[in-house]
């Protein structure tokens, strides 16, 4: 969900070749921006629950696009994941998103 005020994009990467799998969160806007963010990655299946949160802040200029750090996962075909990107402009919050975790072609 975004505001309507909001230009804010943002998409998640993963590199599955293998397990772990990395997990990268972007973002990019059309106006100057110091976004706070909270990324947090939730995983369940069989061997249990993950669950993985990280934070912080970053400068962005219009157009410019910002990895937002990275996240390592390791998962089983029938485990339920999922990433959840809040970002905040000026103690506001602005953008919340859900993605389900990037399929992994390699998963056994």
């Amino acid at each position: 969900m975004i505001t309507a005020d909001s230009d804010i994009q943002a998409w998640l990467e993963a590199a599955s070749r293998s397990q772990p799998s990395l997990i990268v969160p972007y973002v990019k806007t059309g106006h100057q921006a110091t976004l706070q963010y909270e990324i947090e990655a939730r995983k369940e299946g069989k061997s249990g629950k993950s669950v993985l949160r990280q934070g912080g802040s970053v400068t962005i200029y219009p157009g410019q696009t910002v990895n937002l750090g990275s996240m390592t996962l390791s998962r089983n075909m029938h485990d339920t994941c999922f990433v959840v990107l809040t970002l905040y402009e000026r103690e506001k919050k602005v953008a919340n998103y859900r993605f389900d975790c990037p399929q992994m072609a390699d998963l056994k």
